[in-house]
């Protein structure tokens, strides 16, 4: 099953198996969040940070609060460090779930992280992780293996549509025994909100934008993790911005954000992106956060 949430307090649940059909309906989610970041870890959905797009703040308040979907509720499960609203994540094997930069309260870029270590539902176990290398938001962040992960674009205090990428191994060196960043070629341009994901030796970078004009773009790049170089590939067949990824048949696919229900799956066969003609989610679904799930994680 697909769970979906973000932009309001829907919470979208498809099957990924077209002869499966959801045993019960998700619960809602508390708040309607912008900005969160999510991440199946535990053999559970956990959604940290953000803020609450309908909130009667004039400036909504980003969060530290962290939720997990047990049992068929949404509980109360720890909080982060820092507040943050659009850092990036992802799961590092063995070490625990890694939450990168993002925004406070006040707009201010982060270069703080940290790692979520413990798959506790009731009270998630959070320590400090690595200084980035610049005080970012809307960035990507993937792995490339068990200890390599790249940094790409973003917002940065003198880019706001940066094109740079950073490398950061979780093994010590051999030599100076830190772990340490290392920059690498950036994207022939510049962007914020894309959407990350890794097939084989291969990062691409999809959408985002690209001026301050822009709601998303068509824009794919892709990093060759061999030879360490950018190209453009196959343009998106719309603009896109702020959508998540998740697999669906061994295929990326990419929902959410400016997509509006629609499902854009990425053909590796042909080199093409699809337009799934006959599934679509929810269209008040717009921060997504996707993650793919099991139905007893949902069902009470």
């Amino acid at each position: 099953m697909l769970l979906i949430t973000g932009g309001t307090n829907a919470v979208s649940l498809t099957p990924l198996n077209v002869d499966q059909e959801p045993p019960c309906q998700p619960p809602e989610y508390p708040e309607a969040l912008e900005g969160a970041v999510g991440i199946v870890y535990g053999k559970r959905a956990r959604v940290c940070g953000g803020r609450n797009v309908k909130s009667d703040e004039d400036v909504p308040m980003v969060q530290k609060s962290c939720r997990t979907l047990d049992k068929g509720k949404w509980i109360g499960s720890g909080r982060l460090i820092v507040a943050r609203v659009f850092a990036s994540g992802v799961r590092l094997p063995d070490r625990g779930w890694w939450v990168t930069g993002g925004e406070d309260d006040h707009g201010d870029l982060l270069d703080s992280s940290e790692i979520v270590v413990s798959e506790s539902t009731t009270e998630l176990e959070v320590e400090p992780g690595p200084l980035l290398p610049v005080k970012i938001s809307q960035h990507c962040l993937v792995r490339i293996d068990n200890t390599k992960v790249m940094l790409i674009g973003g917002r940065t205090e003198n880019e706001p549509f940066s094109a740079e990428a950073f490398y950061f191994n979780w093994q010590k060196s051999k030599t100076s025994r830190r772990r340490t960043w290392s920059t690498r070629m950036s994207m022939r341009r510049g962007r914020r909100g894309h959407t990350c994901f890794v097939i084989d030796d291969t990062v691409f970078v999809a959408g985002g934008d690209v001026t301050d004009d822009s709601r998303g773009s068509d824009s794919v790049e892709v990093f060759d993790l061999q030879n360490l170089e950018w190209n453009v590939i196959t343009a998106l067949p719309l603009d896109v911005q702020a959508a998540s990824v998740f697999h669906w048949n061994s295929r990326p696919t990419l929902v959410g954000g400016t997509l509006q229900g629609d499902i854009l799956r990425w053909d590796d066969e042909d080199d093409e992106w699809i337009i799934d003609e006959e599934k679509t989610i929810s269209e008040s679904v717009s921060y997504a956060i996707a993650l793919e799930i099991k139905m007893s994680w949902v069902c009470s």
